[in-house]
Formats: structure tokens, C-alpha cells, sequence
């Protein structure tokens, strides 16, 4: 395999794991929002 077909799909490789990421990352937060609305409520 070439070099550069090699560092093709190794970036193809880190966009398809930060792509991940960033789902868990908008999961996570999502999560946080709903904890904080419902606390803030309970405080109510």
C-alpha cells in the first residue's frame, strides 16, 4: 500500500472516530441540559 493511500485512510479512519465523538460529546450534553432542568425544577 502506498504512503499516501495509507494516510488516506488513516484520516478517513480519526474523522470516522471523531464523528463518534462528537455524537457522545451532543449525548452527554443533551443529558446534562435534562439533569439541570429537573434539578432547577425540584428547587422550585
Amino acid at each position: 500500500m502506498e504512503d499516501s493511500e495509507k494516510a488516506k485512510k488513516q484520516l478517513i479512519n480519526e474523522l470516522i472516530d471523531l464523528r463518534k465523538k462528537i455524537v457522545e460529546l451532543e449525548n452527554v450534553k443533551a443529558n446534562h441540559k435534562r439533569v439541570k432542568n429537573k434539578f432547577a425544577k425540584s428547587e422550585e
